[in-house]
Formats: structure tokens, sequence, C-alpha cells
């Protein structure tokens, strides 16, 4: 019943119509926790749903955010090198900078890429989408006219007054 609800709710995002989708992601959410264990990695997918079905330009990502940590910490269980833990901190990154915390969402969108481009296994849609994510969240940031080092400086000298 999750998958048919899940199915039917990407034909109505696909459609433009997050509105009515969001109610059924979240239905076959609840459905998908009655069947399966806390933990279970086929949860976390479930939890992304929410995330994708959101209508963005609402309150969503704020709504979103504990489902999509939720995910992260399921799937940081995966093995090292598993494509699936990049992209759900990819998408929690996106939730982040939906609510324009674009310093916390900065590491999980920019780390996430190179993560998933050297992953063969990665499908390449969702490869795609991290890039995406990445130039949106850079997009907004300057949109939103807030204070950020300059690009190409590495998180691990920024701050310090050393060049990368």
């Amino acid at each position: 019943m999750a998958r048919i609800g899940n199915n039917l709710a990407g034909v109505l995002r696909d459609q433009g119509k997050p509105a009515e989708a969001e109610p059924i992601y979240r239905e076959a959410l609840a459905i998908d926790r009655r069947l399966r264990p806390p933990g279970d990695p086929r949860l976390a997918f479930a939890l992304h749903r929410a995330w994708l079905g959101a209508d963005r330009s609402s309150t969503a990502p704020a709504e979103v955010e504990p489902l999509l940590r939720e995910a992260v910490a399921i799937r940081e269980k995966l093995p090292p090198g598993d494509w699936r833990r990049p992209y759900s901190r990819m998408l929690l990154g996106s939730a982040l900078a939906g609510q324009k915390k674009f310093r916390d969402a900065e590491p999980l969108a920019v780390d996430g890429y190179p993560a998933m481009a050297a992953n063969k296994d990665t499908p390449s849609q969702w490869t795609r989408q991290s890039l995406q994510n990445v130039v949106r969240l850079y997009e907004a940031w300057d949109a939103a006219g807030a204070e950020r080092r300059p690009r190409g400086t590495s998180r691990a000298v920024a701050g310090t007054g050393r060049g990368p």
C-alpha cells in the first residue's frame, strides 16, 4: 500500500501538484513506519519521499528536517562508500538551504557531489541532482545577501586566515 501511495504522490508531484502529493507521501511514510523496524534502510527512502514531495514554498523545509535527519542517521550505518550516505546528507542540506541555514547546508551539499560522482553505483540522476543542489545552494545564498567565505576556500582552512 505504501508503494502505491508513493507512486500516486510521485505522479501528482510531477504534475506540479505538491500540495496534493505531500499528504499522500506522509500517509505512505506512516504505513512504512508501521511495517518496518526502526533503522531499516528502506525506511530512509520513505523518509526522503516526505522531502521530495514537499511543497518547498511553504514551511516544509523546517517540518521535514527531522525526517531527513532520521534518514541520515539510518544511512550512516551503511558501509562507507555507499552512495546512499551522501545522497541522504545532500537532501538534508537541501532542506537546510530552504531554511536559509546556508552554513549548515554547505558541507552536506558540497561534500556529497564528489562522493556520489566517484561512485559507479550512484544512479546518474542523483549525481546530477546533487550537483544542481550545490548550484542552487550558492544561488540562494547569494540572493539572500548572506555573507559567506569566498568560493574555493576549503572548509578546513576557512576562517583561519590561511589560504587553501
